[in-house]
């Protein structure tokens, strides 16, 4: 099991750093392929080399995708996989603090409910039904960067995914493409979260550790949805992220994935 393990992990690694090319081309024009293979071989993808702004003299002061892989299991492998897993983490912190109600999960085409796993007929129903409006259709296990998420709203009837209206058929349709996905309810932003970009959620990443008795906030930072990114807040889908002063709990300054510039204004 331990060689399995190792040899996905080296999957992930060669599609994510040798063969990785976001869909929506983000990155276009902005590293040239002799320039993404040179740093792939030290284990940087493409976002990095321009997040990082890479140079042979700086590339020792950064974190590289492959060695945040090997950091994955650093407190132990079950943590790793609960926090990858969805259905995992809601079934273990479902009972202690508030999630997102998952309404199905669908593996191979087929729809369950998560209570007891019997067979969902008709996945749109759940959706339909619901005093909810909003909801948001995402990989069951974690891929990073936001990708493959999309965004429901159903309202007098009409369907709308990622803003595109459906039918109730094409929606149907659409669902059945899906595979390994769970559809759950979208969290509502705040009104200071809505007046950053009120599109998405807007969420913040907080870093602690333990040291002895003593937990320690490393470092924080706030993101923020744009036009690129939606519909979701990630850094590598687009969005902006702002660095938190952990000191006074102040926004600093903002970047985004396709140059090193310090924003103000969002």
């Amino acid at each position: 099991m331990c060689v399995i393990r190792k040899l996905k992990k080296l999957k992930r690694l060669y599609v994510k750093v040798f063969k990785y090319k976001d869909k929506r081309n983000l990155l276009d024009n902005h590293v040239s392929v002799f320039k993404r293979m040179r740093w792939a071989l030290k284990g940087f993808t493409e976002q990095e080399i321009v997040g990082f702004n890479l140079t042979r003299k700086n590339h020792r002061d950064y974190i590289s995708y492959s060695e945040r892989l090997r950091l994955e299991t650093v407190n132990n492998e079950f943590w790793a996989t609960l926090l990858g897993k969805k259905m995992i983490f809601e079934k273990f912190f479902g009972n202690i603090i508030n999630v997102a109600h998952i309404y199905w999960w669908n593996k191979n085409h087929c729809f369950y409910d998560p209570n007891d796993m019997s067979v969902v007929e008709d996945p749109a129903r759940p959706l339909l039904n619901s005093k909810k409006s909003s909801f948001i259709l995402k990989p069951a296990e974690s891929r990073g960067g936001g990708q493959g998420v999309h965004l429901v709203t159903i309202s007098n009837k009409q369907i709308n995914v990622d803003n595109k209206q459906l039918a109730t058929d094409e929606f149907i349709e659409f669902l059945t493409q899906l595979n390994n996905y769970i559809a759950v309810d979208f969290i509502e932003p705040n009104k200071y979260a809505k007046e950053m970009y009120a599109r998405t959620s807007n969420t913040m990443r907080i870093t602690p550790v333990r040291d002895g008795d003593e937990i320690l906030i490393v470092d924080g930072f706030h993101r923020i949805g744009t036009s690129k990114s939606f519909p979701v807040d990630n850094y590598s889908s687009g969005g902006i992220y702002a660095v938190i002063n952990s000191d006074t709990g102040e926004l600093t300054y903002g970047k985004t994935i396709f140059d090193n510039t310090h924003i103000i204004y969002h």
